[in-house]
Formats: C-alpha cells, structure tokens, sequence
C-alpha cells in the first residue's frame, strides 16, 4: 500500500486521516450527549476542556485532510457508476467536509461570545 492515492485505491494517509476523523467526531458526539445533562462540577468542566481541546484538533486535521486531498486527487469512480451517481457522491463528500469545517469553527465562535477562556485556568 503506497502513502498517496492510486488511480484505483485510497492511500494509506487518506485511509488513516479518515478513520482518525471518524473515530473522533464518534468521541466528541458522545462526549457532548454526556457533558450537556451534567450539572455543574469540576468533572463537567475537564469534559468541556477536552471537548474544546479534541474540537480544535479536528479543525488542524480536516485542514491537513483538506489540503492532502487537494494534492492527492481521489481514485476514479467505477466504471458502473452511472453520472448521476458520482455528481451525488461528489456533493455528499463536499458537504461532509463543509461539516467537519463549519462544526469546529461555530463552537470555537459560540466559545469566543460566551467569553469562557479555550484554556484552563492556571
């Protein structure tokens, strides 16, 4: 398996930034159902840290996934794949990536206006 996309198959960068994503939008959507029916406590507020800390991890890795499947076209779609099919896929891609962008930014901005600090306090 080569690092860069083939013509045919996903390379091993792409394969392990997209299941590193996954697997963390999976822990961060978890992890928000749990802290949100928390009272507050200091528990409550290690969640929120690591939510914000993972939050902006997930915004420096779709950038890198971003910029990595800009310089690493994607394989070509199967032959059977009819146009309308893949002009489908292309926009659900799109709107995944717009998701994984505009998610992270919108609760660094929801941080940002709630002037809560996106550190712990010393």
């Amino acid at each position: 398996m080569s690092w860069g996309n083939s013509a045919t198959h996903w390379g091993l960068v792409s394969r392990l930034l997209h299941w590193f994503m996954a697997i963390a939008i999976i822990f961060m959507f978890g992890l928000g159902l749990t802290m949100v029916n928390m009272r507050l406590s200091p528990m409550k507020l290690e969640m929120f840290m690591l939510h914000k800390s993972v939050g902006i991890l997930l915004l420096v890795i779709v950038t890198l996934r971003i910029i990595w499947r800009i310089l690493n076209p994607a394989p070509r779609p199967p032959r059977s794949f009819s146009k309308l099919l893949v002009r489908t896929v292309f926009a659900g891609q799109l709107f995944m990536y717009i998701l994984m962008l505009c998610i992270p930014i919108s609760g660094w901005l929801i941080n940002s206006a709630a002037n809560f600090p996106l550190h712990k306090p010393v």
